[in-house]
């Protein structure tokens, strides 16, 4: 068996080291590219979850309280036709006190409030929320909102024998094309000094034709307000509504 020349053994190792570099190269670009061209599962792109933007708990009273949770859909083109979630509340020593679970929809790149106005729980042992996302049912969808008209908004104090201590009330219009099963009207109370949460209220109404108006009110217990009246700012309080014009 004849021997490799010298020269011939050399060029081979270096041509070698040189491919190894470049399939190192080559390895790192192509990683990078991965990262960023869109891939699909099951026929879909990859899409990022929920992601919680914000979150509060009003410790209303020793024995309820109200959760606020902002989040937000980073998906351009993709909304959740209904996703669930599951909110835990733990001590301070991580021992889980309750669990609460919901149900809700998100359009293409929406952020949107899930509130949920009373829990209850001896709120001075939570020392810490998490919130987490199952059964994420996707759907691609040019909608970005949900077309739905929220004004004259108002708000007061009620007089005995009407239910409630404080309300705010207003009138929701139908703006779409479409007959509305059901709308989740949110209001969240802000304080004067620098616009923060103090408070949140929360009703639904049904079955909403067509360019039509319904009237709502949502009251607030005189346990909840006696607390943060003097910090309400009546020109920072807002509505939100929501519908889901998404279908299967």
């Amino acid at each position: 068996m004849k021997k490799i020349p010298k020269r011939l053994k050399k060029q081979l190792i270096i041509g070698g080291i040189y491919l190894g570099i470049f399939s190192i190269i080559f390895f790192i670009g192509f990683s990078f590219l991965w990262k960023k061209i869109p891939h699909k599962e099951n026929g879909l792109e990859k899409l990022i979850p929920p992601q919680v933007v914000y979150l509060k708990f009003f410790k209303n009273q020793p024995n309820w309280g109200s959760v606020l949770v902002k989040i937000r859909n980073f998906n351009k083109n993709y909304g959740l036709l209904s996703f669930s979630y599951k909110i835990e509340f733990f001590d301070e020593n991580q021992n889980s006190l309750k669990e609460i679970f919901g149900e809700d929809f998100i359009y293409p790149l929406e952020a949107k409030y899930l509130c949920k106005p009373k829990i209850e729980i001896e709120t001075s042992k939570v020392s810490q929320i998490k919130i987490s996302f199952f059964d994420l049912k996707w759907k691609k969808t040019p909608y970005k909102n949900s077309l739905l008209l929220v004004r004259q908004i108002r708000s007061g104090y009620s007089q005995p024998p009407q239910v409630g201590y404080f309300w705010v009330d207003g009138i929701v219009k139908n703006n779409s094309q479409f007959f509305l099963k059901k709308i989740r009207v949110l209001v969240i109370l802000r304080d004067k000094s620098r616009g923060n949460e103090i408070g949140v209220g929360e009703t639904s109404i049904y079955d909403l034709s067509l360019r039509e108006e319904r009237y709502f009110k949502i009251p607030f217990s005189k346990e909840v307000i006696e607390k943060i009246e003097k910090d309400i700012d009546f020109k920072r309080i807002e509505v939100f509504a929501y519908t889901n014009l998404m279908k299967f």
